[in-house]
């Protein structure tokens, strides 16, 4: 129980929704609170815990070579563990859903279907998906009831919050380069070790050879020999500069001569290109407006805060009485168990993710394809 405590409560599901920028501002509140077994449905738990003998001491959970542990040392003992934490969840939690019914913050059932398929399109299948869940001691039923959460912190720290149409504007005026799409090339290339290596492969090519059959045979890049050197779409800051530089100065179907980069010397041939193109405000409105929302959102963490400053708390178990005025009693880590990972920031800024956005992409400064030489 102590484990599964821990690892729920800490590991979280947050590590799989890191790219789920909707939420990214409240997960990392939510997600730490709302990841306890069986408090999807408003703390009853799934019943299956009942004892199936009794002993004199009250109903039997379990016996251990014959010596019987109660439902009541199992229930001790469990309090005693991480009774203070699960007290304060269900606490927020009535906070939460207090204050939200005040301000008609609402959090409708499509609202939640849209979030757990963005959640969903994060996996490539749907084992990885599974598996994620079953990683962090999740169900689909109680990941959606910490969306639900989630959503309505989100609501109350929005809640008031306004962007108007020229604020957009100006962001975009601003910020109008993060939003432009720049000009990309469909290149493929030929790794070797010596100039001279290289020269005799351009000979060659423009002698009439194929470019993928002598890519196969002599390129010393693993990641794109066996596609015939195939590259794929790049924009000229995710290669190096002297290979970037080289591509984008050729026509389509042109053969280079040989670049010489930190990596060695290549030969690169531009299938295709595209040339920029400028963004439009009505393009990127919307994703604009989020950034800005987020901005000027309330910190989560402050809502809640003073909802419990300003609550009026009746202890009628004498010992939660210093619930909030003494360190909370914590289960202690699980052996082996991950720190709880932190949730990234709200949404980045629109257009600061790398060009192209595809797991894979050619980061900036690297050798182009995967071979990492």
């Amino acid at each position: 129980m102590n484990r599964a405590y821990q690892e729920a409560g800490q590991r979280s599901l947050a590590k799989t929704l890191r790219t789920s920028g909707v939420l990214a501002m409240s997960l990392a509140l939510v997600l730490g609170l709302w990841s306890w077994p069986g408090l999807a449905a408003g703390g009853q738990g799934d019943g299956t815990a009942q004892a199936s003998s009794t002993a004199q001491n009250g109903p039997v959970v379990v016996t251990v070579n014959g010596d019987p542990i109660t439902q009541e040392q199992f229930y001790q003992a469990m309090e005693e563990r991480v009774g203070k934490p699960i007290l304060d969840l269900l606490i927020t939690e009535q906070l939460i859903r207090q204050e939200a019914a005040k301000e008609g913050v609402t959090v409708t059932p499509q609202q939640v279907d849209d979030q757990m398929a963005q959640i969903r399109s994060q996996f490539p299948s749907e084992a990885e998906y599974q598996a994620a869940l079953a990683q962090n001691q999740l169900t689909p039923e109680l990941l959606r009831y910490q969306v639900e959460m989630s959503l309505l912190v989100q609501g109350l720290s929005r809640h008031g919050v306004t962007v108007t149409d020229q604020e957009v504007t100006d962001y975009f005026n601003a910020n109008h380069a993060q939003f432009d799409q720049p000009a990309k090339v469909r290149v493929r290339h030929i790794l070797v070790d010596t100039e001279q290596e290289a020269q005799d492969i351009e000979k060659a090519l423009t002698g009439g050879a194929d470019f993928a059959a002598l890519a196969k045979e002599k390129s010393q890049d693993p990641g794109t020999k066996d596609q015939g050197g195939e590259l794929g779409w790049i924009t000229q800051d995710q290669v190096v500069q002297e290979f970037g530089d080289a591509a984008f100065k050729l026509k389509v179907g042109e053969i280079s001569q040989p670049v010489k980069t930190q990596f060695g010397y290549h030969i690169l041939q531009v299938e295709e290109r595209q040339e920029a193109v400028p963004a439009k405000l009505a393009e990127v409105a919307d994703q604009i407006r989020q950034t800005l929302l987020q901005q000027k959102s309330k910190d989560p963490q402050a809502i809640i805060d003073e909802l419990k400053a300003a609550a009026k708390l009746d202890f009628k178990w004498a010992r939660y009485a210093d619930l909030y005025t003494a360190p909370a009693a914590q289960a202690p880590p699980a052996e082996g168990s991950e720190t709880a990972p932190q949730a990234e920031s709200a949404a980045p800024a629109p257009g600061a993710s790398a060009p192209g956005g595809s797991p894979g992409t050619p980061a900036p400064a690297q050798q182009p394809g995967s071979s990492g030489k």
